[in-house]
């Protein structure tokens, strides 16, 4: 029995240490295992901070790079576009903020913008091309549209409605209100407005102006999300806008690595032959003074693809070159 005691007598003396062992080590395990969490904590969080200062530093400098463009901007758009009149189209996928930018900065180079027309899924939709929207053109197709060999329902469509909206500035069209006349853009052609008003009963465009007054240059404004089942219809709109009136540009935001500028800028053959012009860029703070100076080559006959994505030529379109500045005084 003595044995037998002496054995239970050493295993609790050992299990004992064991345990008091265990107790002793795992505070300080506990502790470092705390202090390496703090210490992890600490250093994301200080990580995080400078993360976000760097970011308010971009966001700051990207500031003043806009304006910066702006202030250098302004010489060179500055009345480029006075007594003339521009029609603004807007496409399904075009946003009101990068469209009201490019009213204001055309206003703002001198142009008057004759009105805002507003593209609808309707109008871009292929299915509805041939009636209702082709069947409505033919009925109130204006007087002097010709349409091109082998054209399709919706170029038909986009010839009218060139037709209603756009002019040379040389052309006498009759029914015209002279009124007005003095003013680019101002004239009301009654025909124009038939178009304009009929497919706005269709829910095919809503204007935002007076129906029936005709730019002499126009911009269609893109946007990312343009579906490529609209393809046909912006194109057919762009070429007839084009040959309609002194010329034409597409521009848009982004790169040109989607929507409405990517198949233009990658159309080949004579898919969108002629003279039209592209910007992209447009949600930059440069984009809208490339589209001023664009609309300005269009009018003296110039053509190009210009800003900072795929397929442009060249960022900025040639300009006549500024006028020396005037010798300062002697010691001023």
């Amino acid at each position: 029995m003595s044995g037998v005691r002496h054995h239970l007598l050493s295993f609790t003396a050992a299990g004992l240490g064991i345990a008091l062992g265990l107790g002793l080590g795992a505070g300080p395990v506990a502790e470092d295992t705390v202090a390496s969490h703090e210490g992890t904590t600490r250093a994301l969080t200080d990580r995080a901070a400078r993360l976000e200062a760097r970011v308010q530093e971009m966001r700051a400098a990207a500031a003043d790079d806009a304006k910066a463009v702006g202030e250098l901007a302004a010489p060179l758009t500055a009345d480029r576009l006075a007594g003339r009149s521009v029609l603004v189209v807007a496409t399904p996928g075009a946003t009101k903020g990068v469209v009201r930018r490019v009213g204001a900065g055309l206003e703002a180079a001198g142009a008057t913008v004759t009105g805002v027309l507003t593209l609808t899924t309707t109008y871009v939709d292929p299915t509805q091309a041939q009636a209702p929207l082709e069947d409505l053109a033919l009925r109130l197709v204006p007087p002097g549209v010709e349409f091109a060999d082998g054209a399709s329902a919706i170029e038909r469509v986009g010839t009218v409605l060139a037709r209603a909206t756009v002019q040379r500035p040389a052309d006498g069209e009759p029914g015209v209100d002279q009124a007005d006349a003095a003013r680019p853009g101002a004239r009301i052609d009654r025909d124009a407005a038939e178009v304009i008003a009929g497919l706005d009963e269709l829910d095919a465009l809503r204007l935002v102006g007076k129906p029936g007054r005709r730019a002499d240059l126009a911009v269609v404004v893109s946007g990312r999300g343009d579906l490529s089942d609209s393809e046909p219809a912006l194109a057919g709109l762009l070429r007839a806008l084009d040959a309609g009136s002194l010329g034409a540009v597409l521009a848009g935001p982004g790169r040109a690595d989607a929507g409405a500028l990517r198949w233009v800028r990658d159309a080949t053959g004579d898919q969108l032959e002629g003279s039209l012009s592209t910007v992209d860029s447009l949600d930059a703070p440069v984009g809208t003074a490339l589209l001023v100076l664009a609309l300005a080559e269009q009018a003296d006959g110039g053509s190009g693809h210009y800003g900072l994505g795929r397929g442009a030529r060249s960022v900025v379109p040639v300009v006549p070159v500024l006028p020396a500045l005037p010798a300062s005084p002697a010691g001023g």
